[in-house]
């Protein structure tokens, strides 16, 4: 039941990583590429720019050779990317790597989007030309055979985006990780991050503090992070339905009943996503292999490969 409880805390999207901060030599070498993007044309954020700078502390004090960047342009994020696989490619086999994006993210059919900061999606047709489809680097990535492969995606959060015609889906895909990769969502799939009022995100402090503590089994590094960043979902959810209450019992007739299904949404929402979606899927797909999921190749949308002139 190790995999069952592995993709629960997975499905919460509460995931944080313990890297071991080396007290002895290793043959292993570290890279990781670090991107903050905060001053968006659309609407600048508060805390991706000083969490990718914490990241990257952190990572350098676990002897990462570390490349950090922010408020990147999709030129340049795209060369960033290029220039990070050349370096694991470079690395060779023996080589840990570790990617962390922080800033606005957006799915569109079932496809994770980073967002650079001069995009301009005024509706969801836009997001292809717009935004860097993640899946377009996580599998050359993922090709390399590597020791190791994290990536972690700070980015749902609530955006300004696609304000003509249909909304945009909030939150990020539930994407399969390719082989050989760890994926880390700063939240359930879906669902939208709450913004922390301090100069770092929460999830940004939470992922540093478990790696700083360092030593933990990865299994019990999962648990760990998903226990940290229940809390507060827990506290959000519980918070707004204990305020709620007053108003459903003397709200009237027009109040009551739609504080009454906001309540019973949010309850049967929660218990949904963080409970029986995970485990029905580790029951049915990792432990009686009842459903198959079939991996669909596909080739990088044109204007979006990976690998783009110097």
């Amino acid at each position: 039941m190790t995999r069952m409880r592995t993709i629960i805390a997975t499905a919460f999207a509460l995931l944080s990583i313990a890297l071991v901060v080396p007290s002895t030599a290793h043959a292993e070498t570290r890279v990781a590429l670090v991107v903050g993007n905060a001053a968006y044309q659309a609407g600048a954020l508060n805390t991706p720019a000083n969490d990718a700078g914490l990241i990257a502390q952190t990572l350098q004090a676990a002897g990462f050779d570390v490349v950090g960047a922010r408020d990147l342009d999709q030129d340049s994020l795209r060369r960033a990317f290029r220039d990070f696989l050349d370096k694991a490619t470079s690395s060779g086999p023996d080589t840990v790597a570790f990617v962390y994006l922080s800033g606005y993210g957006v799915q569109l059919e079932g496809e994770n989007y980073f967002v650079p900061i001069d995009a301009r999606i005024a509706r969801d047709a836009d997001v292809t030309a717009e935004a860097l489809r993640i899946s377009d680097y996580t599998r050359p990535l993922a090709a390399l055979k590597l020791k190791a492969g994290i990536v972690v995606l700070d980015l749902a959060r609530a955006n300004p985006f696609a304000k003509s015609g249909p909304p945009l889906a909030g939150g990020l895909a539930l994407a399969e990780p390719e082989p050989g990769l760890l994926l880390a969502l700063n939240a359930a799939p879906g669902t939208v991050a709450p913004e922390g009022p301090g100069p770092y995100g929460p999830y940004a402090q939470a992922l540093a503090e478990m790696m700083r503590e360092g030593g933990l089994p990865l299994d019990a590094a999962i648990r760990e992070g998903a226990l940290t960043r229940l809390r507060p979902v827990l506290i959000t959810v519980g918070a707004t339905v204990i305020a709620l209450f007053p108003l459903a019992s003397h709200g009237g007739p027009l109040w009551e009943p739609m504080c009454y299904a906001q309540i019973g949404g949010l309850s049967v929402a929660t218990f949904i996503t963080l409970l029986l979606v995970p485990v029905l899927y580790a029951i049915f797909v990792l432990d009686l292999k009842l459903v198959k999921w079939e991996k669909v190749e596909h080739t990088p949308e044109a204007g979006h490969e990976p690998v783009i002139a110097s």
